[in-house]
């Protein structure tokens, strides 16, 4: 069994191979907010610099190599928070872009095909931006974060739990309780069950 973990930023990620944790040099992502491993060989980390740029990186199983990240709405503040591969062709990255006035701030997202990544972000309600995702097939992930609620309605004037599912390419917002945006993590096992 091999596990990977995400330490807080500025640190490098670090794999278990039954006994103990080696840190995953060299040249690891010190900037990576999300990790997500399909195996030994194969690891993505996604993350940013000083909050203006979209950065990724793979892991072979020897090195990591930094990958060329679309800037998507880098104007002037950009991140990703979080990463899910199913496979070393299919990874779903998200986070959130904000532009120059701060008065507009979105969720995005990017799919990796093995080759590059390319937009593919939830069109996002209002002022959002995206936390966490997790994918149990190609077709099918879970991504959650906040968006800003103006004026009247389930969380008038504050924050809203923002989920949405991917269901054969289509991002569609899913109904939560009005509830103050509380999760810190998501897993999808299977297509049906995400916890």
């Amino acid at each position: 069994m091999v596990s990977v973990l995400a330490p807080p930023r500025g640190s490098p990620p670090a794999i278990w191979r039954g006994t103990t944790w080696r840190a995953l040099k060299p040249k690891s992502p010190v900037n990576a907010a999300g990790l997500s491993c399909t195996s030994a060989q194969f690891c993505m980390a996604v993350g940013g610099s000083n909050g203006d740029e979209l950065d990724s990186w793979t892991w072979n199983g020897h090195g990591w190599r930094k990958l060329t990240t679309p800037q998507v709405g880098c104007v002037p503040s950009c991140g990703l928070s979080g990463v899910s591969c199913v496979s070393a062709r299919h990874c779903q990255a998200i986070g959130f872009s904000a532009d120059n006035s701060g008065s507009t701030q979105r969720g995005i997202g990017l799919a990796w095909d093995g080759t590059k990544w390319q937009d593919a972000g939830p069109p996002t309600p209002g002022f959002a931006s995206l936390s966490g995702v997790s994918c149990a097939t190609e077709a099918s992930c879970v991504t959650f974060g906040e968006y800003e609620s103006a004026g009247p309605g389930p969380c008038e004037d504050s924050y809203c739990l923002l989920v949405m599912a991917l269901t054969d390419s289509t991002w569609q917002q899913v109904t939560t309780p009005p509830v103050a945006p509380a999760l810190s993590a998501i897993s999808c096992p299977a297509v049906a069950g995400c916890v």
